[in-house]
């Protein structure tokens, strides 16, 4: 085989050897992305989310003043998302498959009212609207 013949030979085994390798990896993700669908969508995610807005609206309502952390999750979309993951992961868990609008939404929402409870009550009503 001539240099040009061998060159060639190893370019198209370079690209249909990366090509199949996107494809698997594809293939994986889109398997992680489904099987993170599944697990969001479980009733278990919705039930710890719901008893978690039970809490929350009863520890508000012997509240004067907004916790530390409540208050550092008024200052941005990033605090605010930090507070949910670390605090209520069921909560995040369903946040987090909602569209950036409506997480946008919802993070406005709280710097209205800063209360927690009705942040959780609107990512459950926009989660329910949203499998429907």
């Amino acid at each position: 085989m001539n240099s040009k013949a061998l060159l060639f030979f190893i370019l198209i085994t370079h690209f249909l050897v990366s090509q199949w390798s996107i494809a698997a990896t594809s293939d994986a993700s889109d398997e992680y992305l489904q099987s993170l669908d599944e697990e969001i969508s479980s009733p278990e995610y919705l039930s710890q989310a719901k008893r978690d807005l039970v809490e929350t609206e009863k520890r508000e309502k012997k509240q004067k003043k907004l916790s530390p952390d409540a208050l550092r999750a008024l200052r941005s979309l990033k605090a605010f998302e930090e507070l949910l993951k670390s605090k209520f992961p069921a909560s995040h868990n369903i946040y987090s498959s909602l569209s950036r609008s409506s997480r946008v939404s919802i993070f406005k929402h709280y710097r209205k009212t800063k209360t927690l409870s009705s942040a959780k009550r609107m990512i459950i009503n926009k989660y329910m609207a949203s499998i429907k």
